[in-house]
């Protein structure tokens, strides 16, 4: 497993050149739409209902793969000045290629991440909210059902403890897996599940 940071980038290159090195033979890492398209992931049995893909934010090849793959796109931000003011133009790049590719790629939403601990119920802080402001006119960029999630991602103690670990919901964590609980609701009314 490769973490989605700055050193998957250099993996994917390493893996890009050796490919072109070889001729360009067909690789499953650079058709992950062809491979979770294929009848062993499509099957309505044995098959799978969902499949998640993480991305880092930056259109590297294994991002557009998976976005080619994609039904729908989840986008995290944290909830900062600098991280609200990206929102935006990685969803203009995005719809861009949706364009370029004619991909059936819908916005599920964005969702705010690493915001302060606070029971689930009470609003962001003031600065968060500043954050999400920006976000939300930045959602212009998507041209189209633009939608940011009413559950935001805590920064919680089980979350930070669970990262690149295990996962935080299996924690034994009320909160977390009410938190998750809550977000996982609201994508499957997004997208329809």
């Amino acid at each position: 497993m490769i973490t989605s940071n700055y050193t998957l980038t250099q993996h994917e290159m390493k893996l890009m050149l050796r490919w072109l090195a070889l001729g360009g033979k067909p690789d499953v890492r650079y058709h992950i739409a062809e491979a979770l398209l294929s009848n062993h992931v499509q099957d309505q049995r044995l098959g799978y209902d969902i499949v998640l893909i993480d991305a880092p934010p930056r259109l590297s090849t294994s991002t557009i793969g998976a976005l080619a793959a994609a039904t729908h796109l989840v986008m995290p931000t944290v909830l900062d000045r600098l991280s609200a003011e990206t929102a935006g133009g990685f969803l203009r790049q995005v719809w861009e290629l949706r364009a370029k590719l004619n991909l059936g790629l819908e916005l599920a939403g964005v969702v705010g991440t690493k915001t302060p601990a606070r029971p689930l119920e009470n609003k962001l802080p003031p600065i968060q909210e500043e954050a999400l402001a920006t976000v939300i006119s930045g959602l212009a960029q998507w041209r189209t059902n633009g939608y940011v999630f009413k559950r935001d991602i805590q920064l919680l103690a089980s979350v930070t403890r669970c990262a690149g670990v295990s996962n935080p919901y299996f924690a034994k964590e009320d909160k977390a897996q009410r938190m998750f609980e809550s977000f996982g609701d609201e994508l499957s009314e997004r997208i329809g599940l």
